[in-house]
């Protein structure tokens, strides 16, 4: 079992992909930043760099089993030996990126709930003492849990959008300064061309 929304910060992912996007939008050409091209342009970069969300479909929990789970070992006869407790086994399905359960939210309370992910499911173990309270616990701060993570995700494909907007814009500007340039130099070759041979 491992601790969900505890491992990455959705901030480190966009500052991670900035440079990829400026690589990217770098190596675009007039017509995929203007008119039509522009907005192929943008979809196909949000589709790439944006991140999902999670639903959780609570409706659909199910109570698996009774399983005997290892939560520690202690010394016996000088060989650590496994010590086994009684857990319930809840799993309900979720459809979306694994890989949200590892970002952290920027809003948390109190512990993550802790689990695995399984045939799209999200298994949690409960402790057998006092399981009904420990279950309600757990699959709420889970519900609490998805909900944070899938408003950072909102704001941050909100972000990733405003960004692509403004990189695809900064290039066109790049790229008709490019050819305004070239255009002048251009012309002078065609003035002076002229100029030789009158």
């Amino acid at each position: 079992m491992k601790t969900f929304f505890s491992e990455k910060k959705i901030e480190d992912r966009f500052a991670m992909i900035l440079s990829e996007i400026e690589d990217d939008v770098k190596r675009l050409d007039l017509p995929e930043v203007v008119e039509i091209g522009r907005q192929k342009t943008i979809d196909s970069l949000y589709r790439r760099y944006s991140i999902g969300h999670i639903d959780v479909d609570l409706t659909r929990m199910k109570l698996s089993e009774l399983k005997k789970i290892e939560v520690g070992r202690m010394e016996k006869n000088g060989r650590p030996v496994p010590v086994y407790k009684s857990h319930v086994i809840l799993s309900i399905p979720y459809v979306g990126p694994e890989s949200l359960f590892d970002y952290i939210p920027t809003r948390t309370n109190g512990p993550a709930p802790m689990g695995e992910l399984s045939d799209g499911c999200v298994v949690l173990a409960i402790p057998i003492e006092n399981a009904s309270d420990r279950a309600r616990r757990e699959v709420e701060s889970l519900s609490f849990y998805v909900d944070q993570i899938n408003r950072d995700a909102k704001e941050f494909n909100e972000r990733l959008m405003e960004t692509l907007e403004r990189k695809l814009e900064e290039r066109r500007r790049e790229i008709e300064r490019e050819l305004e340039e070239y255009q002048k130099v251009e012309a002078f070759v065609k003035e002076h061309n002229k100029l030789k041979w009158s």
